[in-house]
């Protein structure tokens, strides 16, 4: 005796939607950074708006440490192209360029006395005076990055410009000057 196995005849597209709905259920609640362990928490924000970014919590992106340089004219650099987006910096001693695509990696670069944060879902950088270390917290505020300092474990959503939470709440980022421009500029 053949046993017939019925079969339903969906599109590619219906199939894609379907897996990526199931994909997205399965995994509401499996190591959400965005848990108990903040609700008692006090924030400035609206934490309605608080969501997990990456679900492996801090430093799921990894921050770049004081990253070697190379001159304008080095080795190093022909990854680039003209049309390429660069956030430029003067450092107090040299003019630096960061590369999107490298910013876009790490979204936290920690340099002595300052940080440069990207958040690649919204495009926006700052560069800000810090006196310690950055790095990714794994959470997003209205889709844009927050970032958590290593000493007080305060949390800095980049476009609310001061941290929302931790021992530094209502502390503003003390902005630097920046351009975003073309690695051809």
């Amino acid at each position: 005796m053949i046993k017939r196995i019925k079969t339903i005849d969906i599109s590619l597209k219906d199939f894609l939607i379907i897996y990526l709905l199931l994909t997205i259920m399965s995994c509401k609640n499996i190591n959400n950074p965005w848990s108990p362990e903040f609700a008692d928490s006090e924030w400035l924000i609206d934490e309605d708006f608080i969501q997990g970014g990456c679900f492996s919590g801090k430093d799921c992106i990894p921050s770049l440490e004081q990253p070697e340089r190379s001159s304008i004219t080095g080795p190093y650099l022909d990854f680039l192209s003209d049309e390429d987006l660069v956030v430029g910096i003067f450092n107090g001693e040299k003019y630096v360029a960061y590369p999107h695509s490298i910013l876009a990696w790490h979204e936290v670069i920690n340099e002595p006395g300052y940080c440069i944060s990207f958040c690649p879902l919204t495009g926006s950088a700052l560069h800000q005076e810090a006196d310690g270390e950055f790095g990714v917290s794994g959470l997003l505020y209205n889709a844009n990055l927050i970032m958590y300092d290593r000493d007080t474990e305060s949390y800095w959503p980049q476009m609310f410009l001061r941290s929302a939470s931790g021992e530094r709440m209502g502390e503003a980022i003390a902005l630097r000057p920046m351009v975003e421009t073309t690695w051809e500029n």
